[in-house]
């Protein structure tokens, strides 16, 4: 039997104990200097309103992209917001831990700077210069009265249920769920039907409101007020109702994101994604209806959204014009996008409301960023490149999304290429000339044409220039 030797074995061990370090000391540079596999990723630029307390949504870059991506059409772009809540400094990263390692991702957590008028009440000089970044101002007759009650005029697909469902939350806003299930009560078939039934519903919604000693409110589609303008004029009269006109000053941006709703079915961008109990959308919107981006396979679908867009703004902004005597405070979405607690803190003054500032209840479904958007982006240079009515986003200097980064041959613009066009051409679809059914308008030129606004029964008849 060999003699048992002590320090032969030691030997032997801290060679193994030494062999062991090695490998391990191995193993960890090589995992941590690895190149990450990203080929499963996707950097959308998915920003949620900006702005104090919000949760800004789709920042998680983790998503399955194979379905969007074949074509390499997903480019790191970053936002380049004026807002200087956005400043990179005020952005941290934390990881984001799931039950399924596989689906480990980053979120990005908007953490707020430190809330000047936290303790106190902003004099009006700092609120002045807050306002300041914003392109509209409180109307000067906006002194005339006070606040009884309130009408946000909307538009579609223009920020208005998020605007909406932030101001409600205030300690001031009258809003009981038990009377009002939705931010657009009179879009319901019982009040669309029976016009006078909605404006009474109107008159004890208010009546009970201001009896609590808040201001009620509500967001509305200006197609019953075009309908019967005399009657919501003394409304608005009897309730000293305060006007707020919501609307989009980028017609092309407004176009894709009503797209992906009306021609490929994905519903999910319209009223925005709801994140007030539940962020698994707002988290994943890649997995959700079209995803992140598609292709606009018919730029005359887009151009009749377009041309329907581009009158039923007109068709608002006359009507809030005569309602009001020109007398309403203009929200429009690119302000709220930008600078959402500027814009909600302005609201809150015209209003005669203190400042305060809820969370966010709902975040940006699609991305701001077009090329991100838009998988044929060239094809759309080429379409709406040169059309003065539709390109500002196309050529935004304070993005690298512009159309001076791809190639294409345009169609050329106003006069030559059809799309530019404000009004669709013959045989389009009804839907596309966005005109206001029972308005006075449409009544009063149908009494000379009942087939107006053709003439004959495809071809478009020429806007009347109005007498002075």
């Amino acid at each position: 039997m060999a003699e048992f030797n002590l320090a032969n074995i030691l030997r032997q061990w801290k060679f193994l104990l030494v062999a062991a370090a090695v490998a391990l000391l191995v193993f960890l540079l090589v995992a941590f200097n690895r190149p990450r596999d990203e080929s499963n990723w996707v950097d959308v630029d998915y920003l949620g309103m900006s702005g104090s307390g919000a949760t800004v949504a789709g920042r998680d870059t983790k998503a399955d992209k194979s379905a969007n991506d074949a074509s390499g059409n997903f480019r790191n772009i970053p936002n380049l917001s004026e807002n200087p809540n956005d400043a990179e400094d005020n952005w941290r990263k934390i990881p984001d831990r799931t039950e399924d390692p596989a689906e480990d991702g980053m979120k990005f957590v908007y953490t707020p700077p430190e809330d000047l008028h936290h303790d106190r009440e902003p004099t009006m000089e700092e609120l002045q210069e807050e306002f300041s970044v914003l392109s509209t101002s409180i109307p000067k007759c906006n002194k005339k009265k006070e606040a009884k009650s309130f009408i946000m005029i909307m538009t579609a697909h223009a920020g208005s249920t998020a605007i909406i469902s932030k101001l409600v939350q205030h300690s001031g806003i009258f809003w009981d769920s038990n009377l009002i299930d939705k931010f657009e009560p009179l879009h319901q078939e019982k009040f669309t039907e029976d016009l006078p039934a909605g404006r009474q519903w109107v008159r004890d919604y208010f009546t009970t409101g201001i009896k609590t000693g808040q201001i009620p409110g509500f967001k509305m589609s200006i197609l019953p007020i075009l309908k019967e303008p005399e009657e919501w004029k003394q409304i608005i009269k009897d309730f000293d109702t305060k006007i707020i006109f919501n609307y989009r000053r980028d017609y092309l941006k407004r176009a894709i994101g009503l797209y992906s709703s009306e021609y490929l079915g994905d519903r999910t961008s319209i009223g925005g994604i709801n994140i007030s109990n539940d962020h698994t959308v707002a988290d994943n919107r890649c997995a959700f209806g079209v995803g992140c981006s598609f292709e606009v396979k018919d730029m005359s679908d887009l151009h009749c959204i377009l041309t329907r867009s581009w009158k039923t703004t007109k068709y608002k902004r006359d009507g809030v014009k005569e309602l009001t005597n020109d007398c309403a405070l203009e929200v429009p979405y690119e302000d709220f996008l930008y600078h959402e607690d500027a814009t909600h803190h302005q609201i809150l003054t015209y209003l005669g409301l203190k400042i305060e500032d809820p969370p966010s209840l709902r975040a940006k479904a699609t991305s701001d960023n077009l090329c991100t958007v838009v998988e044929n982006f060239a094809e759309l240079c080429e379409a709406y490149g040169d059309c003065e009515e539709w390109n500002y986003s196309l050529w935004d200097e304070n993005s690298e999304c512009n159309c001076n980064n791809y190639e294409y041959k345009s169609r050329g613009g106003p006069g030559k290429n059809p799309l530019c066009n404000l009004l669709p051409p013959a045989r389009s679809p009804h839907r596309c000339y966005g005109i206001c059914e029972h308005c006075p308008e449409t009544l009063e030129n149908r009494k000379g044409n009942p087939d107006w606004p053709f003439v004959g029964k495809y071809e478009l008849e020429p806007e009347k220039k109005k007498s002075k």
